[in-house]
């Protein structure tokens, strides 16, 4: 007679649900047998109103778990991603590091009112300012860092900075850094129909927009987040960064090496295009050709906010070249957004 009891339906620890669809697991004495489907030695009853022979697929239908340190279950067969993302994604998971301490949740705080703040004012300016995830995540380590030389309690400083510190501090940041879109209509009451709308609707419309959004992103966390297929470019970089930051060993020593190197060279070189020569932004030849006509300057003048398209410019300034990820984001958005560009030229000189 079959043992009906929950224990036999364990999950091993690690695995994917398509691994377990593919492959029930069956409980045997002192070890697990995984077996196919098609194996004799499954039996499924007649009878529907008894399903504990076979896992259910709903059942299965679970968000990947990470394998513990001691797992030795390869997950990487059976995920459908690149192997240039798997090699910068890290699948272990030490349950002993700290997350919510007080000087994560602090610095977390802080930058998220820092970035919320910056992103809010220029949100209304016509270059548009808004603080970048690497700029975040590279402050949160330096702080956290700091923060960890000072001496104090336990529940002040458990130890080192930890990458789950860092990275709940930095998303807490990445969530606050978005301009919140309502404030437009509160605007546009105030600036073209003359109506000042009163604190408290602002506030509730404000709250309440952020809360339907986050809502929503909660109920469609099982298909935007959960799929190993559903991967952000945009967030490979700083996943690399953590990576290259918390290792141990030589190679992670040469990256975080040249990181220095790279983030010093950038840093001293963007001052010519931001202070001392902003000429360096946009570099027009047809502009420069002749600077007086007014279809030219609309066709490939873009140096200065509302002043052309910006056809074939040449920029010496990083901040305007890689503004849209092109090392880091697929060939195919690229080209989409190239082609997004050509029917805006279109529009504009057929409107």
């Amino acid at each position: 007679m079959a043992n009906n009891s929950p224990q036999n339906n364990s999950i091993v620890e690690g695995a994917s649900p398509s691994s377990l669809i593919e492959n029930p697991i069956e409980r045997v004495p002192n070890e697990l047998q995984i077996l196919p489907l098609d194996s004799p030695e499954i039996k499924v009853p007649s009878n529907k109103s008894n399903q504990s022979f076979v896992p259910s697929y709903q059942d299965l239908e679970l968000p990947p778990a990470l394998p513990g340190q001691d797992s030795k279950v390869d997950t990487r067969a059976k995920m459908p991603i690149l192997e240039q993302e798997l090699e910068i994604t890290q699948l272990e998971d030490d349950p002993e590091c700290p997350i919510f301490t007080v000087r994560s949740v602090l610095l977390g705080i802080f930058l998220s009112a820092l970035s919320a703040s910056v992103t809010q004012v220029y949100y209304f300016k016509p270059i548009h300012l808004q603080m970048k995830l690497p700029f975040m995540q590279i402050s949160s380590i330096i702080i956290g860092r700091s923060c960890a030389l000072i001496p104090g309690p336990i529940w002040w400083n458990p130890g080192h900075f930890s990458i789950k510190e860092a990275g709940f501090s930095t998303m807490m940041a990445a969530a606050a850094s978005v301009a919140t879109i309502p404030s437009e209509m509160i605007s546009v009451y105030e600036l073209y129909f003359g109506q000042v709308v009163n604190f408290s609707v602002a506030l509730g419309v404000l709250v309440g927009s952020q809360l339907l959004a986050y809502g929503s992103a909660g109920l469609l966390q099982p298909f935007l987040v959960y799929p190993s297929r559903a991967v952000y470019p945009e967030t490979l970089p700083c996943i690399s960064l953590f990576s290259s930051l918390y290792k141990v060993g030589s190679q992670s020593d040469d990256q975080v090496k040249f990181f220095k190197k790279s983030f010093l060279a950038i840093g001293i070189y963007e001052l010519f295009p931001t202070y001392i020569s902003p000429a360096f932004q946009a570099i027009s030849v047809f502009c420069l050709t002749l600077p007086k006509n007014q279809l030219v300057t609309n066709i490939f003048g873009g140096a200065r906010p509302f002043e052309g398209v910006g056809l074939l410019n040449i920029s010496l300034d990083w901040s305007m070249v890689g503004g849209r990820g092109p090392l880091f984001m697929p060939p195919s958005t690229q080209i989409h957004e190239l082609i997004g560009w050509i029917f805006s030229m279109f529009a504009y000189f057929l409107s």
